[in-house]
């Protein structure tokens, strides 16, 4: 053959080439054989026994000799051992959904697995390892017994194992029967509703002893129902639940009474009393079996009853009793039927409530003269304020006195005081107003202030005791340019206008009230400066006529001038120009004069030199010139 499917481990069986021609001195092979496997050179022989697995290959075999070589092919494919006796332990497994499978062994022989295959219908939650072929898991739902064909494969072959699983569900547990036990009535229909049970689903349900006449169990659902036709006295009946986990049981308990008092009713249902007043009398209505007793929990609040024979509730409340629900029981020997009624006992209300007086203005951080107020009608359970009262302030819930130390200011507010008891409540009203401290003691330092008309200045902040000042005032006005900052009080600003000394009065004020400061202010002018006549020195004559001309000045308007010391007679100074002018009428020596220039600012001053001489002489004749005289006779010229 030229085709050979070997097994690794296992000895082949020897082949020897045929051939024609000369002789075959060597033979080779290629590629080189799978390991364990050889061919001989002299012969051309294939034998041996493979060591690992060689899928299937084409090797070309040349025969060899002096005159040339000769080739031929053959195949060879090495498998593996076939896998053998594959075994699981256990082989068999009962799980439970929601438990998970335990553990497992498994053993193979042969040669090792290389592949796994699965029969289909693996519980679900159950896995299989392709690599191991091993299960693990938890099962998530029942199944009933299956077999699962395990195939172990390599390249030798394969071989089978048979795993079965049965799943069973989480057998039922804590079975319970809400309303357990039961008290039925003759005659009406009962369903007890579905049990609950905590474990796997119940297939079947069974009872025993046998149910009361008309009553039945509901195999699929374990619901008890029907209509009871006979009284039975309280019996213990044992339930079981059943499903492919197992079973579990309740006792239940039944008792089937004769038909009781039904809608049972009081209209109305809901009563507010006053105390001291008789209330209107109210009798209950029903169906079904005649009540042969009535009763009432808990205890009518006193003054009122019940009727034991009728059911009727009457009296007059002496207590008061917040809203209270009572249970009216109507009894026979079947049983009882119940109804409810709300009753509330409240006090007279609360009227004429009063505050003597109603109205405060208080000082911030001053105690208020604390009030208390009246109230007819019922006695008051609390008192109430709103809106809240100034911090500080506060209500007594139990008095109403309205009392404290203020601490912060409020406007003028109106409160509604709430006087309250059970049976309702009465209101008035009290209005309060919280100012702060009137300021004290405002006061400027200095207190008198001279400003410059066109010259920015201010005044000291005022200071002042007693409340902080919300804001400052003056009057009467200040002058042109000057105001005053109403939060600090600084007199400040830049005049345009003069203005004489003047008194102003300051207020300081808070909500709390004012207090009031002087303060004198005067604006002068510019001080006048830089006067300049058109000559420092001037020299006249006596009987001349003189004009210096109006003098310039820098500074404020001259309000006045005036010039010292006197001027020689005949000369005069303007007081509105400063101009000085006239006829001198008596010679004076060069005199130094200060000219002063004066406004409400203050004055300046400048010197001018005067001189006044006398007339020049003119036209100087001697009489009888010429004169004809004689040599040491003596001359008399006249």
């Amino acid at each position: 053959t030229t085709s050979f499917t070997e097994t690794r481990g296992t000895s082949m069986i020897s082949v020897t080439p045929t051939y024609n021609g000369g002789t075959v001195e060597t033979w080779s092979i290629n590629p080189a054989l799978p390991t364990g496997i050889t061919l001989d050179s002299s012969t051309g022989e294939i034998s041996g026994t493979p060591t690992i697995i060689s899928s299937f290959t084409t090797y070309t075999i040349t025969a060899t000799n002096t005159g040339g070589s000769d080739t031929t092919t053959i195949d060879i494919t090495v498998l593996d051992i076939e896998p053998s006796s594959l075994t699981y332990n256990p082989n068999s497994f009962i799980l439970t959904v929601g438990t998970p499978m335990p553990s497992h062994s498994l053993t193979a022989s042969g040669g090792p697995i290389t592949g796994w295959t699965v029969s289909m219908g693996i519980p679900s939650g159950i896995n299989f390892d392709f690599t191991t072929g091993e299960f693990s898991g938890t099962p998530t739902a029942v199944t009933s017994q299956i077999d699962i064909t395990v195939t172990a494969t390599n390249t030798g072959g394969s071989t089978t194992a048979i795993v079965t699983f049965t799943v069973n569900d989480v057998a039922p547990s804590v079975i319970e029967y809400a309303g357990n036990p039961f008290t039925l009535t003759k005659d009406s229909a009962f369903s007890s509703g579905t049990p609950t049970n905590q474990g796997g689903t119940v297939t079947s349900w069974s009872v025993s002893p046998t149910l009361p006449t008309g009553l039945s169990l509901d195999a699929s659902t374990g619901v008890i129902s029907g209509l009871p036709t006979d009284i039975t006295s309280l019996g213990t009946y044992t339930i079981t639940a059943t499903n492919t986990g197992g079973t579990d049981s309740v006792d239940i308990s039944i008792v089937v009474n004769d038909e009781i008092p039904e809608e049972v009713a009081y209209s109305p249902n809901s009563f507010v009393e006053t105390k001291g007043t008789a209330m209107t009398d109210v009798t209950p209505t029903y169906n079904g079996g005649t009540v042969t007793s009535w009763a009432i929990y808990p205890a009518l609040p006193n003054g009122l009853s019940i009727d034991a024979t009728t059911g009727e509730i009457s009296g007059t409340p002496t207590a008061l009793s917040t809203l209270t629900t009572y249970t009216v029981y109507a009894n026979n020997t079947g049983g009882s039927a119940t109804a409810t009624v709300d009753i509330t006992v409240n006090d007279v209300i609360p009227s004429t409530v009063n505050y003597n007086p109603d109205w405060f203005v208080i000082t911030k951080g001053t105690p208020m003269n604390a009030v208390t107020p009246t109230a007819q009608g019922g006695p008051v359970v609390t008192w109430s304020i709103d809106p809240a009262l100034p911090t500080g302030l506060s209500i007594n819930p139990a008095t109403g006195r309205i009392s404290g130390v203020p601490t912060v200011l409020s406007t003028f507010t109106t409160y509604t005081v709430t006087a309250t008891n059970t049976g309702g409540d009465a209101t008035t009203t009290v209005d309060i107003t919280v100012n702060d401290l009137i300021p004290a003691d405002a006061t400027y330092v200095p207190d008198t202030y001279t400003f410059t008309k066109g010259t920015s200045d201010s005044t000291s902040t005022p200071t002042a005791n007693g409340g902080p000042v919300v804001s400052w005032e003056i009057h009467p006005s200040l002058p042109n340019g000057l105001s005053i900052d109403s939060s600090t009080g600084q007199i400040a600003g830049t005049p345009t206008a003069l203005s004489t000394i003047q008194t102003y009065t300051v207020y300081a004020n808070n909500s709390g009230g004012s207090d009031t400061t002087t303060i004198d202010i005067t604006v002068n002018d510019v001080i006048p400066s830089l006067i300049t006549y058109s000559s420092r020195a001037f020299v006249e004559t006596r009987g001349s006529v003189m004009t210096t001309g109006v003098p310039t000045v820098s500074g404020g308007p001259v309000i006045t001038w005036s010039i010292a010391p006197t001027l020689p007679t005949g000369l005069d100074i303007d007081a509105s120009t400063g101009e000085i002018s006239g006829t001198p009428t008596v010679n004076s020596a060069l005199t130094t004069y200060t000219v002063t220039a004066t406004n409400s600012g203050g004055d300046a001053t400048t010197t001018i030199d005067i001189t006044v001489n006398d007339i020049i002489p003119s036209s100087v004749t001697y009489t009888g010139s010429p004169y004809v005289e004689t040599k040491d006779s003596a001359m008399t010229t006249g």
